[in-house]
């Protein structure tokens, strides 16, 4: 789903590979969406807008029927939606969390924050910045461990196993946090952020498990911060947006064999890889192959040419068992699935 700077929310739909069309388009005069999420099964569409009211549209049906539709003062101040499950959302703002049922369309009882979101100074208040919640089902071992996380701008995580969790885990990233996303088994969460070092400026994504511990670290080269983080579908890659620059950050376990979803799985370290796409740049520049990561870029005819050139070391048309063992150390540096 995409969102026009006049206000216009479109859902689309692929149709092939690159091949997508827009399937719905939700127009409005006299109000702008501030925030949307599709459901768990992806049937249906919540949508806050800036006057208050939110929308849940089903997108089950070539054409859109009347959406569920109620209005709450609190819902004024929505900078993100999520949803628990099927039946349930979360209503975001800089310093609340409602929870509500949207079947029944009332209100629940509220998140309880623990890092001090609204302290009796207004100059330092602790924002929301992000909330995470991974609604798919997990191994069993997996089901007593958090399945949210609200994560703050003074770079407090706050990970609760229910919406009425009382002792939360939290922990300090030392950063400024500007947003997150869970892994898609549920398993660590992506945090990103900036930090302070020798008065500089860096921009850090960090791997955070279940149980609090850092698995994994990954510094950008850039001061810009973190716009947003997405993961691949299979959880081997993390988009990162940054200032117009696409990072791709690709995670592997060190212990190659655990199952990424089991409970030995929380805790093993993670071999985190990172490399560069401007965005709008078709091609990726050609370098040495050993210098080289082309992780998440598409490789011309010439350049696939340039790298078997490079491997054929002795000029004689193919490649020996050698020069591919060659190529194998260099591709376990960032995962041989690739």
């Amino acid at each position: 789903s995409t969102q026009s700077t006049w206000g216009v929310l479109s859902v689309w739909v692929r149709l092939g590979d690159r091949h997508w069309e827009p399937r719905h388009i939700l127009k409005q005069k006299d109000r702008m969406c501030c925030a949307f999420a599709f459901s768990p099964s992806g049937t249906r569409i919540a949508v806050a807008y800036d006057n208050g009211t939110t929308e849940v549209h089903p997108l089950d049906s070539e054409r859109l029927p009347a959406p569920e539709s109620w209005s709450h003062p609190v819902c004024r101040g929505i900078q993100q939606i999520a949803w628990i499950d099927e039946g349930m959302l979360l209503f975001i703002t800089p310093h609340l969390i409602e929870v509500v049922d949207a079947q029944e369309r009332k209100f629940c009882d509220r998140i309880k924050l623990f890092c001090s979101p609204v302290p009796a100074s207004s100059t330092s208040i602790d924002r929301i910045v992000s909330v995470a919640s991974h609604s798919l089902p997990r191994e069993k071992s997996l089901e007593e461990y958090p399945r949210l996380a609200v994560v703050y701008q003074s770079g407090k995580c706050q990970f609760n196993r229910s919406t009425v969790d009382t002792a939360p885990l939290v922990v300090d990233t030392e950063m400024v946090l500007t947003c997150s996303q869970w892994n898609p088994t549920g398993t660590f969460l992506a945090v990103g952020g900036v930090r302070i070092v020798n008065n500089q400026t860096v921009t850090v994504i960090k791997l955070i498990s279940l149980t609090g511990t850092l698995r994994g670290e990954a510094v950008l080269p850039t001061q810009s911060g973190v716009d947003s983080l997405h993961w691949q579908s299979s959880g081997h890659r993390l988009a990162v947006c940054s200032a117009g620059t696409l990072y791709i950050v690709r995670t592997r376990g060190k212990l190659k064999r655990i199952a990424p979803s089991c409970s030995l799985a929380i805790m093993e370290p993670l071999l985190v890889v990172l490399s560069t796409m401007k965005l709008g740049q078709s091609k990726v520049n050609y370098q040495p192959f050993m210098d080289l990561d082309v992780t998440g870029s598409y490789l011309s005819d010439e350049q696939i040419s340039a790298l078997f050139t490079a491997l054929d070391k002795d000029g004689n048309g193919f490649v020996t068992k050698d020069e591919f063992r060659e190529l194998c150390r260099h591709w376990e540096s960032f995962g041989t699935e690739d």
